[in-house]
């Protein structure tokens, strides 16, 4: 099994991410799982990065318990979205 504590970039090497992806896989194989690679915002997710940040933060109990899913999803930059009332109608 890969050590997939961060040294302090949560987002990993590009070989470490892929090894995750691998293993990720395979979890859901052997449970007989469907896996299909999460995007967001229409970009391939890093799951490494997202299992780092859950897991800092006390995992995955404790950040729904203390709402701190905005805090996880805005360590990824989501795109700013800036409308008016006029871009409704």
């Amino acid at each position: 099994m890969f050590d997939y504590t961060t040294g302090g970039d949560d987002s990993g090497t590009e070989e470490e991410q892929a090894a995750f992806m691998k293993e990720l896989e395979r979890f859901h194989r052997e449970k007989m799982l469907e896996f299909k690679p999460p995007k967001f915002y229409g970009e391939g997710l890093n799951c490494l990065k997202l299992w780092r940040q859950v897991t800092g933060l006390g995992g995955y109990d404790q950040v729904t318990s203390c709402k701190l899913w905005r805090q996880v999803g805005e360590s990824f930059k989501p795109p700013k979205y800036e409308f008016n009332s006029l871009q409704l109608i």
